[in-house]
């Protein structure tokens, strides 16, 4: 039995600790994560922690919140920029462009983390469709990022990740620029954790990227499996670069494939 295996039995055990629901909560989070990044962030975190080896860090988060916290945000990988990675042409021209004449269409955004790709979305949609025609749900497990994006702004640095004519709907200060009101008003930002809770149905498309790539391969694929399930018939699927993110057989969850994009049409 390896020693995740082993941290992971203790913790189930545990009861006396003011800890023990979170720490049962973030193994729950964590536990489908695929192994080796795992592992290898426990690691670090154990030596930034001063611990020898991590069965010395499970004992330090049994008594440490601050430090079961450090943990926690370090294995549910945040990071994201606007725009990030390739085929938003192909998402504008292919996808949002065939939903003009839509009444209402629904967005899932799932692992949305601060935001970034939500704005971004947003940015790329409202070309063709009114933003009051957009019901976007954002939903991510940690509730400090979620608070962030909820400011609807960012640090002046990430200004040169949006296209120029999108920059309209920027309103730049001295350090920071936020997006207006309505636009940031617009989405339903919720909190949801992919391996452990209900998913809501009935989407047109569903954007999650650079999330899941970190879970286990048979996860990554039971969820993938779930996404299509989440989507009306004809609902596309928008995925990272990633490899860990590819569907190698589209057909096999009910998708095809749109070009050589990592975007994904349910035809179930």
């Amino acid at each position: 039995m390896n020693i995740i295996s082993r941290i992971i039995r203790k913790i189930n055990k545990i009861r006396e600790s003011n800890a023990a629901s979170d720490i049962m909560a973030l193994i729950s989070y964590t536990k489908d994560y695929y192994y080796p990044a795992m592992l290898d962030q426990m690691r670090r975190m154990a030596e930034r922690a001063g611990c020898k080896d991590l069965t010395s860090y499970y004992r330090l988060l049994r008594s440490d919140r601050e430090k079961l916290e450090q943990l926690k945000t370090n294995l549910t990988f945040k990071g994201t920029h606007f725009f990030r990675g390739p085929y938003w042409d192909v998402l504008s021209e292919k996808v949002l462009k065939s939903y003009s004449d839509k009444e209402t269409v629904r967005i899932w955004c799932a692992g949305c983390s601060s935001g970034e790709e939500v704005f971004s979305l947003m940015m790329a949609a409202v070309e063709y469709i009114p933003l009051d025609k957009l019901d976007i749900l954002a939903t991510d497990y940690d509730e400090d990022v979620l608070n962030k994006f909820r400011t609807g702004t960012y640090f002046n640095l990430h200004y040169k990740e949006i296209p120029e004519k999108y920059l309209p709907y920027v309103i730049t200060g001295e350090k920071k620029f936020t997006f207006g009101e309505e636009m940031r008003k617009s989405p339903r930002i919720e909190n949801l954790n992919l391996l452990t809770d209900e998913y809501p149905t009935g989407f047109d498309l569903i954007v999650c990227r650079n999330v899941i790539k970190f879970f286990s391969a048979a996860k990554i694929r039971e969820i993938e499996g779930r996404f299509c399930d989440c989507l009306i018939p004809g609902g596309y699927l928008f995925l990272s670069e990633d490899v860990n993110e590819d569907i190698h057989d589209p057909h096999e969850l009910g998708f095809e494939r749109l070009g050589e994009s990592t975007i994904y049409r349910r035809i179930k």
